[in-house]
């Protein structure tokens, strides 16, 4: 189905049977990306008394019990709820139809290349910066897609643990936060630095 979208004094054309898939799925093969130690996301039937919920274990049907973390293989969703003590849910804040979004990819910038700020030591770190994030977003708009370049394969299966991934500098974060950006997508398993102290 063809549609035509009208926003912003702009008209899109959308072909709906076209839709391109941005995520990394949960991979159930011992191949997801994994952050701070996380296991590999798994299943295994449910059993309960006499039903086995396997077809290829003479189940009348599938029932998988499912063993995820959520924030630590591949993609997901969170609201303010992940960083504050809050019960708000995605579903209090996400609305119900569709949001304009802008999807930019940008380069890595080495730690000893940017003057840009951070809250902690950077000294070997890769970073997004706002002088990247100016460079590549055209307008302002309600999402934002950030893709980070290299884009390759190895996104779909990394240990961040052993390859640790990017962050925003505080300067790219508040730039974001100036231009109005209400929904934020990523290809990295966080906006911050990752610190096994907990901190």
């Amino acid at each position: 189905m063809v549609t035509e979208i009208h926003y912003n004094n702009k008209v899109f054309s959308v072909d709906t049977d076209k839709g391109i898939d941005l995520s990394i799925r949960n991979d159930f093969s011992g191949r997801a990306p994994t952050f701070y130690g996380s296991e590999q996301p798994r299943y295994k039937a449910l059993r309960s008394g006499n039903f086995v919920g396997d077809i290829k274990e003479g189940g009348s049907c599938n029932v998988p019990i499912v063993t995820l973390d959520i924030h630590c293989t591949g993609t997901h969703t969170e609201s303010i709820s992940h960083v504050i003590d809050s019960e708000v849910k995605i579903t209090d804040v996400c609305p119900n139809g569709m949001i304009p979004t802008c999807l930019v990819s940008v380069e890595l910038c080495e730690a000893n290349e940017t003057n840009e700020s951070y809250h902690s030591d950077i000294a070997n770190d890769k970073l997004i910066t706002k002088k990247e994030l100016k460079k590549n977003i055209p307008e302002s708009s309600s999402g934002l897609i950030i893709r980070t370049i290299p884009n390759d394969d190895s996104k779909k299966t990394r240990d961040y643990d052993l390859d640790p991934a990017p962050f925003f500098t505080n300067d790219a974060i508040d730039h974001i936060n100036e231009l109005g950006v209400k929904h934020l997508l990523v290809d990295i398993p966080s906006l911050i630095k990752q610190m096994m102290e907990g901190n």
